[in-house]
């Protein structure tokens, strides 16, 4: 089974008896290698665990079973579980989402940088509008995550509602998002 680090994945043993007399009941146990990651309680003969937590790499998954007063214990074959690293990015946001202001003033706005699978580079943020370029309190956003107060200057602008693209680039990663502003 193939899965991304991060990835909340099921693990699921079915206990069975090799006799019609009851279902077995207690714990099972789930290993990677030799190692315990996780139990569950038997119900209806099947136990389920899962887990986000496994690191990169080729896992060998197990489930032992260590019986009752009824039943014997047991150890399932291994079945493997590769894990692959998260793809690195990031999003941007921006809010508010739209601003009112009068001609000649100014419209602020926080965009907000969050990083995806681990991502801890820098984003330079750009816009693209007919007006003034803005400014940004922080460009770039730096460590992978945070948030730049944008200041939009309206001055020798006409009334009217525009859009405004707001692009965050990290070497060849690039994500955008978009404010409305209306003047008045």
């Amino acid at each position: 089974m193939n899965s991304t680090q991060g990835q909340s994945v099921t693990f699921t043993a079915t206990v069975t008896s090799n006799t019609s007399t009851g279902n077995p009941t207690g714990t099972v146990i789930f290993l990677d290698s030799a190692t315990q990651i996780g139990s569950a309680n038997l119900s209806g003969g099947m136990a389920k665990f899962s887990t986000s937590s496994l690191a990169v790499g080729t896992h060998t998954i197990t489930a032992q079973y260590n019986g009752d007063s009824n039943f014997t214990g047991s150890t399932s074959a291994g079945i493997t579980q590769n894990i692959a690293a998260a793809q690195q990015g990031f999003t941007i946001s921006a809010s508010p989402s739209s601003a009112s202001v009068r001609t000649g003033k100014i419209a602020s706005f926080t965009v907000t940088v969050t990083p995806t699978g681990g991502f801890t580079g820098s984003v330079t943020l750009t816009t693209s509008w007919s007006g003034p370029t803005p400014t940004f309190s922080a460009n770039p956003v730096t460590g992978g995550s945070g948030s730049s107060t944008m200041k939009v200057s309206t001055s020798g602008v006409k009334s009217g509602t525009y859009t405004i693209t707001i692009t965050g680039t990290s070497g060849n990663l690039t994500n955008q998002t978009q404010v409305t502003l209306r003047v008045h």
